[in-house]
């Protein structure tokens, strides 16, 4: 769903000043090319296009742009993916001046509901266990398979 769109320019004050003196140079050389001509109609056609032509470019130099804000019609979720495996059980996180803890042991916090409560009130808050220790003990935890599931899980 659209919210809202509008035009921008992203002009600097040198380019702004440029295009200005380029399409006043362009305007003025017009004006002598039509009285040297005796007022022609071909002529003030053909200058009518070449300061249409300057004038576009000058406006391209300004950056224009056509700009949309799309609002999602979904909540968007926060997929929160913690490791169960082994490796969990190593000690080696050293916060300073304490000893070491193991990993599963410095995210208890971030595994709660609780902790991510501020953020449920405006999109889904998914607090979800993986581990590929479980299926195959040999080989370590496959963050690829789990991210890829929790995109085919959870869409948004």
């Amino acid at each position: 769903m659209i919210d809202s769109q509008w035009f921008s320019l992203s002009p600097t004050p040198f380019v702004v000043l440029f295009s200005v003196v380029i399409v006043a140079a362009c305007v003025f050389l017009g004006w002598m090319a039509i009285k040297r001509s005796e007022y022609k109609r071909s002529i003030m056609w053909l200058e009518g296009l070449r300061l249409l032509m300057v004038a576009l470019v000058a406006l391209a130099m300004l950056q224009p742009e056509w700009l949309q804000k799309f609002l999602p019609e979904e909540d968007p979720v926060i997929a929160v993916l913690w490791d169960q495996s082994h490796s969990m059980d190593t000690e080696d996180v050293v916060a300073e001046g304490t000893k070491a803890i193991s990993r599963k042991d410095s995210i208890t916090e971030l595994t709660n509901d609780a902790t991510w409560a501020t953020f449920q009130e405006r999109m889904n808050v998914v607090v979800e266990p993986f581990s590929s220790a479980l299926t195959n003990p040999q080989e370590g935890s496959d963050i690829n398979a789990v991210l890829t599931m929790a995109m085919e899980k959870h869409a948004n």
